[in-house]
Formats: structure tokens, C-alpha cells, sequence
């Protein structure tokens, strides 16, 4: 018995050295405000590396997004489509039914994808805010919820 004990311990002790398995590895998440006077471009740039960029840009009261690809889905999903990409989207928060629109991007050829969604409506005129998700691993369409 006291063997199976001091196994469990060592066992229990290796696991806690492990990274939290609730945490997906290579997704990094975030929110940010834009500014559109002049479209804006936002890139997924950090300590680790440069993970690619998309666009919004205002025109006629509309926020249009734009990227290398761009699939937009109501509702939120853990994984990027893998195909029917379009390079440039109306940026809008939710459907007819008010179910809340993502959008999932292809921030450069590697390709790196991304996931955004808009938060809230345009403020002090030409501001739009949203939330990210980025997986840093190239090829990698896992993006979490």
C-alpha cells in the first residue's frame, strides 16, 4: 500500500509540472478599440514573432473587415473553417435573430488564423471595438471558444 501511495505522489507531482491542459497552447486572446478615420490596420504582432494583420476600414456608416481571407459565421465555433475564404466583409456584430456574427481570418500566407468578433457599435463616431483570438501556430485552425 505504501508503495501504490508514494507512486501516486511522484505521479501527482509530475503532473502538476505540467502546462494547465485548460489553457490552449499557441492561442493568444484579446480586446482592442480601432479608430477608422483612415481605415486601420491591425497586426498580430508580439515578443514571440509577427502572425499577420487585418484592415477595418468606414465608409458610409458601414465598418468593413479585410484580410487575406475572411469567413463569417453567426454564432461562435472552436475551429476555422477550411475553406470559402473572401478577402473583405461587412464588420457586423450580430444576425437578424441577434445571434452574434465571428469572424474567422487568414492574417497572412503561413497562413495564421484569427478569430474576431465585434463588441459593440461604432462610438464617438469612427471607434469600433472587438475580441480576438490567435493561434500561433502556422496552419493550426484550432482557435478555442
Amino acid at each position: 500500500m505504501k508503495r501504490y501511495l508514494s507512486l501516486l505522489c511522484l505521479l501527482l507531482l509530475f503532473v502538476g509540472c505540467n502546462e494547465n491542459p485548460l489553457q490552449p497552447l499557441g492561442i493568444k486572446h484579446g480586446t482592442e478599440s480601432c479608430s477608422l478615420n483612415e481605415g486601420s490596420f491591425y497586426t498580430f504582432t508580439f515578443p514571440d514573432g509577427d502572425y499577420g494583420k487585418f484592415h477595418l476600414e468606414y465608409s458610409n456608416g458601414y465598418v468593413y473587415i479585410q484580410a487575406n481571407g475572411i469567413v463569417r459565421t453567426s454564432g461562435n465555433r472552436d475551429i476555422a473553417p477550411e475553406e470559402e475564404y473572401l478577402t473583405c466583409e461587412l464588420f457586423e456584430w450580430a444576425d437578424e435573430e441577434g445571434c452574434p456574427y465571428y469572424y474567422f481570418l487568414k492574417t497572412d500566407d503561413t497562413p495564421y488564423y484569427a478569430k474576431v468578433h465585434r463588441t459593440g457599435d461604432i462610438t464617438k463616431g469612427i471607434t469600433v471595438s472587438f475580441e480576438w483570438w490567435l493561434q500561433t501556430e502556422a496552419r493550426n485552425r484550432y482557435l478555442g471558444m
